[in-house]
């Protein structure tokens, strides 16, 4: 079992769409404690995270870097919200702060077009600890809460995607659409990256619709 200290020197990650070509959009924190999307850059501390591995069946809890906070869903509509949690003693999860991490079924040209939108430069291997299986990639992979596996994090909207964009968990999937998969990078891989002009006074909302796969880990 993890503690907070345990948190604080893990590797920072980040959690990036397969919406856009580089710079991807990636999982943000934004004002007032909304989860939302943004484009990387490499000095933008909002689009770090930092993992907690909690099993082998590919149970993560996903931290706010630097900060004693969790993502969390909803277990009514799937939005997300960052919960404080306690510095002292060993971690432990509500059931709504917990997600799951799978290798969703995607044919192999689907998995290679995805992957070449990004460029594999900066997809790296998947980080949660332990020893990973060589087969295991970065990327695509579906994120989940644990309390509902029909749910799907994704990027809402019917694109085109942006800054601002709404994350949630989407109660439904696709088949592996560019806005409902996802790859963990670090800073250091996306460091050559940068955003194009404008892209930090930018700002779209959006509403949709986004699984089935292997559990990392099995």
């Amino acid at each position: 079992m993890s503690t907070y200290d345990d948190i604080r020197v893990s590797p920072e990650v980040v959690l990036c769409s397969f919406v856009a070509p580089p710079p991807p959009l990636c999982l943000s924190v934004r004002e007032n404690a909304f989860v939302s999307s943004d484009y990387y850059r490499p000095d933008e501390q909002r689009l770090r995270w930092q993992v907690d591995r909690i099993d082998d069946n590919g149970n993560i809890a996903i931290w706010v870097s630097g900060q004693p906070r969790v993502l969390a869903a909803s277990m009514s509509d799937g939005s997300l919200s960052l919960r404080e949690k306690s510095e002292q003693g060993t971690l432990s999860y509500a059931t709504d702060e917990i997600w799951n991490v799978v290798v969703p079924d995607l044919s192999a040209s689907a998995r290679h077009g995805l992957e070449a939108s990004i460029g594999a430069t900066i997809l790296i291997p998947f980080l949660f600890g332990g020893t990973q299986e060589p087969d295991v990639q970065a990327g695509p992979v579906a994120v989940r809460p644990n309390f509902d596996y029909d749910r799907n994090l994704n990027v809402l909207g019917n694109g085109p995607y942006g800054p601002g964009d709404t994350v949630a968990a989407w109660d439904g999937w696709g088949g592996g659409d560019s806005n409902e998969v996802w790859f963990f990078s670090t800073p250091d891989a996306l460091a050559q990256i940068g955003a194009p002009a404008g892209a930090s006074n930018a700002t779209s909302l959006g509403s949709e619709e986004p699984c089935s796969g292997q559990m990392l880990g099995t």
